[in-house]
């Protein structure tokens, strides 16, 4: 079924990754690996190929001397228990002509540079894939992903747009292009596709706690803690989505149902910050300085990666006369503020 020389290709560029250390090898090394091979019948090899020699999977295999054919079997076990049967769907499914067959495979290539964040060769294997395939929705959202993670988020918004052309009835699509639109601050934009998402999944867990986020830049706590509600029945273990609810349960005067929330994050999520920062300072503004002191401080001892909480825990300390650790967070929290 594969041809010979496949394998041959294979093996040699795996034991060149093994032998020399250069494990992570790159998209483009790989890629010319099979070019120049014009019988090798689908572009998808090349995937397997970054796959395959990739650091991560080596690191699974035990560092001994393979001969070609030891390390062929090896090769060919580990494409029939991971990738290859997915290879293999897609083919199956898009039973197309060569060229499209082609597409795919820039596609696969440009989903491996995305992995391995090397986004300029990412976008450079969508765009084949999408100039070979004009409708290719798959390779618009891929390449969406590699612009928007380099900040480029007009053009990520302009690929999804284009991919929702091709495939209106996928919820990812808008919800992706929600979350690329609350980047650009385009709140109104980011509620109308996770409102879109929703309507097409009414049980996307994500659209939800995307749409409440967007709710609460827009002071809308009411619409935020239906959305968080909702998002919990989907998924009750999701404890930011309690932490949130409880802030925003804070900020209508729900004391008792914040703390409730914020409790039960605690619960799910014992070794996280971020239930203990927030209680704290509910319990600061409620002037219950010890408690507020204790939550910030267990939020601190957990490494929160904030400043304000070096600040709230030093105006708590002020409160109950102690002036000298309160200077001591104070001196911490400007020195977090230095930070790029």
């Amino acid at each position: 079924f594969v041809p010979a020389m496949v394998w041959d290709k294979l093996g040699q560029a795996g034991t060149r990754a093994r032998d020399t250390g250069r494990a992570g090898m790159s998209v483009k090394a790989l890629s010319a690996c099979l070019s120049r091979d014009r019988s090798v019948p689908h572009a998808g090899f090349k995937y397997l190929l970054t796959f395959l020699c990739d650091g991560s999977i080596d690191n699974h295999m035990q560092r001994r001397t393979l001969t070609r054919a030891d390390w062929q079997r090896e090769v060919q076990m580990r494409i029939a228990t991971t990738i290859f049967l997915l290879i293999l769907i897609v083919i199956a499914v898009d039973n197309s002509a060569f060229g499209q067959e082609t597409a795919g495979g820039e596609n696969y290539l440009g989903k491996a540079a995305l992995e391995m964040e090397d986004y300029d060769s990412a976008i450079s294997h969508f765009t084949k894939a999408i100039g070979l395939r004009p409708n290719y929705y798959q390779a618009y959202a891929g390449r969406a992903d590699a612009r928007s993670m380099k900040k480029d988020y007009d053009g990520a918004i302009a690929d999804l747009t284009k991919a929702i052309e091709y495939a209106q009835a996928f919820p990812e699509l808008y919800n992706n292009r929600g979350y690329i639109r609350s980047l650009k601050d385009d709140s109104d934009g980011a509620i109308a596709d996770f409102t879109k998402a929703i309507a097409l999944k009414p049980d996307f867990a994500a659209a939800y706690t995307n749409r409440a986020r967007e709710r609460h830049y827009k002071k809308d706590y009411d619409g935020e803690i239906a959305d968080y509600s909702r998002a919990l029945e989907l998924d009750p273990k999701d404890y930011i989505s309690f932490v949130n609810r409880g802030f925003a349960r804070s900020l209508k005067g729900d004391r008792v149902g914040a703390m409730a929330d914020l409790a039960k994050a605690a619960s799910l999520e014992p070794d996280s910050p971020d239930a203990f920062y927030v209680r704290g300072t509910i319990l600061l503004e409620a002037k219950d300085f010890d408690g507020a002191i204790a939550d910030l401080s267990k939020a601190i001892a957990l490494k929160i990666d904030e400043p304000d909480a070096y600040t709230k825990r030093a105006e708590a300390y002020r409160a109950v006369k102690k002036a000298d650790l309160a200077a001591a967070d104070e001196k911490k929290a400007a020195e977090l503020n230095k930070r790029p």
